[in-house]
């Protein structure tokens, strides 16, 4: 994949820099894209991926910082690892009407499918919704623990939570709708 990125590069001073950020950032984009998808084989997709995208344009990265390089390459293997997770969780759809047993799938499966999907549609939701529902759900905080985080009432915390879960529920049944 490295070579293929290196003949989108045009300039040969640039094809060095590319080198230079390639060696630099390969291991850190892999390490953050294990993370989050948990399996090597798509997390080396999402690393070439992410370069590829990065040599396409890389006539930008020329009047970037090297903070501001190193935080577009994370935001761009973050992309690519929600863009893998959402074409798998296409491809692994499976259509209940076809199976006549569902014990091939453990109940830890079954739930890592359903967070994977909610997460999904969560991310959808403005952020005030989206960071309680995911404080709230995902990591396990009170109602109490959230209000003490946010400098809010216990009772504001609730309605958040409240407003939240319908909005979130009005985007899964648009979802359902549309699968129709």
């Amino acid at each position: 994949m490295f070579e293929i990125c290196m003949t989108l590069i045009e300039e040969e001073y640039d094809k060095g820099a590319f080198e230079k950020l390639y060696n630099s950032q390969k291991q850190k984009l892999y390490y953050v894209a294990y993370r989050i998808l948990n399996d090597e084989q798509l997390s080396e997709e999402a690393v070439s991926e992410t370069f590829f995208s990065i040599a396409k344009k890389f006539d930008t990265f020329k009047s970037m910082t090297e903070e501001q390089v190193e935080a577009y390459c994370i935001l761009a293997i973050k992309n690519a690892c929600k863009n893998i997770i959402r074409d798998n969780f296409r491809d692994d759809c499976i259509n209940i009407d076809d199976c006549k047993d569902d014990s091939f799938l453990s109940d830890n499966e079954l739930q890592h499918i359903n967070n994977m999907y909610l997460r999904e549609k969560i991310m959808k939701l403005k952020y005030i919704d989206k960071e309680v529902l995911l404080l709230y759900y995902f990591y396990d905080l009170s109602l109490r623990e959230i209000a003490k985080m946010k400098g809010i009432s216990n009772a504001a915390a609730q309605k958040r939570l409240q407003s939240a879960r319908k909005n979130l529920k009005f985007l899964l049944e648009a979802d359902s709708y549309e699968r129709c």
